[in-house]
């Protein structure tokens, strides 16, 4: 796939080409920051090494505000499923709402992410 016409089909491609010689096997990795979304022509070329076999991933690169609010979320998803009465530990409304919000950002970047591809 990657031989014919090569000069006509580099738009798009991943931005790593992963080789690990110990195991022998290859990895591509389209790496996306903050606010940043994968082109139509990046979508086809995921779609085209996930149908042939070749992994591929997207990388997201997130600031540490970010990743903060991320780690943050996971937690009171934990605490939600321990089915403690309350599921906050006393946090005030305000509080359990800005989660939810963050809960529901985070859901939606990993959904877009995964219905473009």
């Amino acid at each position: 796939m990657m031989c014919e016409e090569y000069g006509h089909r580099t738009s798009g491609l991943p931005d790593l080409c992963l080789w690990n010689p110990a195991t022998r096997q290859i990895l591509f990795s389209e790496v996306k920051g903050p606010g940043d979304a994968l082109s139509e022509s990046q979508r086809v070329w995921i779609d085209v090494f996930l149908s042939s076999g070749v992994p591929v991933e997207v990388a997201k690169v997130v600031t540490q505000e970010g990743y903060e609010r991320m780690m943050e979320v996971q937690q009171g998803k934990k605490r939600k499923g321990k089915g403690g009465k309350g599921g906050g530990g006393g946090k005030g409304k305000k509080r359990k709402k800005e989660e939810s919000e963050a809960e529901d950002e985070a859901e939606a970047e990993d959904e877009s992410d995964v219905e473009a591809l």
